[in-house]
């Protein structure tokens, strides 16, 4: 008996609790074409309030904005060589700027 009132009432609990967001997608669809991350940040922090619709805006522009370019990946390219350091910080600070870098290219 308790299963079937578990089954009965399983999607009635899923729909009060999904989420829709139509509405975020559909406005960060509509977002200009912007020339900085710094620009997506203040663009979705002016537009959302929540965490959570944050989330999905950067999502939802990251799935519509951000595409794989094969030739890139597949170029022969030479090696990168890294220096590293005997402090943790040092390091960690020249792979956070290159992390940047990255991101910066990709956007």
């Amino acid at each position: 008996m308790k299963y079937v009132i578990t089954l009965l009432f399983s999607p009635f609990y899923i729909s009060i609790y999904s989420q829709n967001y139509e509405l975020i997608d559909t406005n960060v669809k509509n977002y200009p074409k912007l020339d900085s991350i710094e620009q997506l940040v203040l663009r979705v922090n002016n537009s959302f309030n929540t965490d959570i619709e944050k989330s999905r805006a950067h999502y939802t522009w990251i799935a519509n904005n951000v595409m794989y370019d094969l030739d890139e990946y597949y170029a022969i390219r030479p090696p990168e060589f890294y220096i590293t350091f005997d402090s943790e910080r040092i390091n960690r600070s020249i792979t956070n700027q290159r992390q940047k870098k990255l991101a910066r290219r990709v956007f």
